[in-house]
């Protein structure tokens, strides 16, 4: 595993990053800059292309196809799009805009044997996902969660760390974006919410994405969505696949290592941070979540 390029925290946005996360999964990291002149042709090979362009607009043409990406105003404010195209084989690849032409995106390249590998094409329940891999020139569009968005302004603006760590940051991040991206191709389950009940969902989830909610207790969450706790707890399990608890516990660990990687703090004070009284009961968490311990990350950025 190699790293073609890496990032250094410094004052100003990056230009342009590319990272060889693993074989056949390769992520770009771009603010205010391209890599490819106006006009120059390069060929692209076979795989699934993402983009997420959180500010300026996007112009491309593979093969024969041109496309736009970029997040469009609305009256309820600005909306982003993520896009996919799938290349069933090799082809051009052009950018019109000009070099240094301002925007901040992230796009991921998946190859067919990372895919495979990942045994997304072997499932049943993704033969969706291979069908659109197959179809050349493709395009699926999708509306990026919240915490999509704040995962992406990562990758542009990561922590400082030692090569090997930044690797696992960004790829961490970047296997995130192109899990929900796919799981935009599947299909959904015949609802079996009623439409009001989904509406309240999705307003929950936005809720606890936004931190607004951070201490708030179950009764304050069932008093703003208008539920009683049973019935919220059950649609939102039917909804996202966990619990509310689950779901703020999940999000509360995710800050407190984005906040020892960003600001180095102690072990005490990124449990008391999460909700955890006790150290040992939050290093578990973290552990069973991260596969690491949050002492072991704090040893691993001062080396």
């Amino acid at each position: 595993m190699s790293t073609r390029s890496a990032i250094e925290t410094i004052p100003t946005p990056i230009a342009f990053v590319v990272h060889s996360l693993r074989p056949g999964f390769i992520a770009r990291c771009s603010v205010r800059s391209h890599a490819h002149a106006p006009q120059t042709a390069v060929m692209t090979p076979a795989g699934l292309n993402i983009v997420l362009v959180l500010a300026g607009q996007v112009n491309v043409a593979y093969g024969n196809r041109a496309f736009r990406f970029g997040p469009t105003t609305t009256t309820r404010g600005v909306r982003h799009e993520g896009g996919m195209v799938a290349l069933a084989e090799p082809d051009s690849f052009i950018r019109p805009d000009a070099v240094g032409h301002e925007e901040r995106k992230i796009s991921l390249s998946l190859s067919p044997e990372w895919l495979e590998q990942s045994g997304l094409n072997d499932q049943a329940a993704h033969r969706e996902i291979h069908r659109f891999c197959q179809n050349h020139l493709a395009i699926a569009r999708w509306q990026p969660s919240r915490r999509l968005l704040d995962l992406a302004e990562q990758m542009l603006y990561p922590p400082a760390f030692a090569p090997a760590l930044q690797q696992l940051h960004q790829e961490s991040r970047a296997i995130e974006l192109a899990g929900e991206a796919l799981a935009s191709l599947i299909p959904a389950q015949p609802a079996t919410l009623p439409a009001r009940e989904k509406a309240r969902m999705q307003q929950l989830r936005d809720l606890l994405d936004s931190g607004d909610a951070d201490n708030w207790s179950l009764a304050d969450i069932t008093l703003e969505i208008g539920l009683h706790e049973h019935a919220l707890q059950r649609y939102f399990r039917a909804s996202f696949g966990c619990t509310v608890v689950d779901y703020v516990r999940r999000r509360k660990l995710e800050q407190a290592r984005f906040a020892i990687e960003q600001h180095d703090i102690s072990v005490s004070d990124a449990a008391l941070q999460a909700g955890y009284n006790s150290p040992a009961n939050f290093a578990t968490a973290f552990k069973r979540l991260f596969g690491i311990s949050p002492g072991q990350l704090r040893s691993r950025l001062r080396r």
